[in-house]
């Protein structure tokens, strides 16, 4: 834990995009993140290709926009103390996959509540490896 601390770098903000990702649509994602741990949400297209990375603070809602039309997996992990180094958190709680992929249109969009209990949409719990690579 102390060498992950050592490691973790600026801190991430609220709202905030980690990395690079791919823009150029009109579609959104808006994501409430009801947990009392910060959320770390990751979309990736069914070739595997990242879209987007967002960091979601506990209790807050964030809007991903300009989403391009396409078919999205989502990912996302609950914990403390997030880290750049890693890309994920010192502190992991779980992690999490939508079982059902998102298909975003040309304009519109979706919303998402990220919960520690089940929801609406069945989630798989992942393996905290696999969310790495996700």
């Amino acid at each position: 834990m102390r060498q992950c601390r050592a490691t973790a770098g600026r801190p991430a903000t609220h709202n905030e995009e980690i990395g690079t990702g791919h823009r150029g649509g009109d579609a959104t994602l808006t994501v409430t993140n009801r947990n009392q741990e910060d959320g770390y949400l990751k979309i990736r297209d069914t070739n595997g290709q990242l879209l987007r990375k967002v960091y979601v603070e506990a209790g807050q809602t964030s809007e991903i926009t300009q989403i391009p039309a396409g078919t999205y997996m989502v990912a996302y992990a609950i914990g403390n103390e997030f880290t750049r180094a890693a890309d994920t958190f010192c502190d992991l709680r779980g992690a999490k996959l939508f079982e059902e992929p998102f298909r975003f249109q040309t304009t519109g969009g979706w919303e998402l509540t990220l919960n520690t209990i089940y929801g609406n949409a069945e989630t798989e719990i992942m393996d905290p490896a696999d969310f790495a690579d996700f």
